[in-house]
């Protein structure tokens, strides 16, 4: 069997990893290909593409990244439905996700979505192209499927596969020991999101806050990857920061640096987003910001 998963960004990376994880557990010869990032990669798929390729938030970056997204869509639309699979799985990243399943739905490949968008928050129209474009909804919150009751699109409520990953009762001190923080200072947090637009737009506010906290705390900013910490090097801001003892913690491996973290922490700055569930997860309580675009 072959399954093309395609996600947008490096949390949909870790989701659809976790979510994938046992399916290729029980399915040894299923084959995977698509866009994704390291954990997916590790699971053996094929990645055509990385999710920072699609990578944005809101107009602004979109339209700035449009040429590129354009060709990734149509490199994608023709190559998944040469390579045949018999699934299609969107995670998140509906803006793109969607429009794709449209077209893979047409040529008879079934499509599955994970991560419902929030038409219970906003834009409620979307659901015209959900129900054009996707077979069966996977929801990760247990009301989602009351939004879907009655619109004629198959919905099932799966749970959210970070939670799995978060222990009930996280071990703060043993989360500090292997990160090496000692003394009696609390531990802050700060994780300033993901993409390179959230890193350029919230990036010099998180890193001035992150080095004013240092002055009375422990400061740690989690990398989820290479390219991650290499642009978060490059600001002023967080070589500023770092001076003031603000540390930059580097993924090792594949469980998630921003776990430890948090694990750690006893406060969080955080960006919206899934980090925030995260944060709710390991019981801490957190500071959300986000800076957009004048245009968005």
């Amino acid at each position: 069997m072959r399954l093309v998963t395609v996600t947008g960004e490096a949390s949909g990376d870790l989701i659809a990893s976790e979510a994938l994880r046992k399916l290729c557990t029980k399915m040894p010869q299923l084959a995977l290909g698509g866009i994704g990032g390291d954990r997916l990669a590790a699971l053996g798929m094929e990645c055509w593409f990385r999710s920072d390729d699609l990578a944005v938030r809101g107009y602004a970056e979109a339209v700035s990244k449009l040429v590129h997204i354009l060709a990734v869509r149509h490199w994608l639309l023709k190559y998944a439905t040469k390579w045949a699979p018999q699934v299609y799985l969107g995670v998140d990243a509906p803006d793109f996700n969607l429009g794709v399943e449209a077209r893979i739905r047409q040529q008879g490949i079934r499509t599955v979505h994970l991560i419902s968008p929030s038409i219970w928050a906003w834009r409620p129209e979307r659901i015209i192209k959900i129900k054009q474009a996707v077979d069966h909804m996977l929801c990760i919150f247990p009301f989602e499927t009351r939004v879907y009751a009655g619109t004629g699109v198959q919905a099932s409520y799966v749970g959210h596969p970070i939670a799995d990953m978060i222990p009930l009762e996280p071990d703060a001190q043993t989360a500090r020991q292997a990160l090496s923080i000692s003394g009696r200072r609390a531990v802050v947090a700060v994780l300033p999101g993901s993409r390179a637009g959230e890193l350029k737009h919230n990036g010099p506010e998180f890193f001035r806050a992150a080095a004013a906290l240092a002055r009375d705390c422990e400061v740690v900013i989690p990398a989820a990857s290479a390219s991650i910490a290499q642009q978060i090097q490059r600001h002023p801001e967080f070589r500023r920061a770092e001076q003031q003892g603000v540390r930059l913690l580097l993924q090792q491996g594949l469980d998630p640096v921003s776990h430890q973290a948090l694990a750690a922490s006893d406060v969080a700055l955080v960006a919206s987003g899934t980090a925030t569930l995260e944060a709710a997860l390991f019981k801490r309580p957190m500071v959300i910001a986000y800076r957009v675009p004048t245009l968005t």
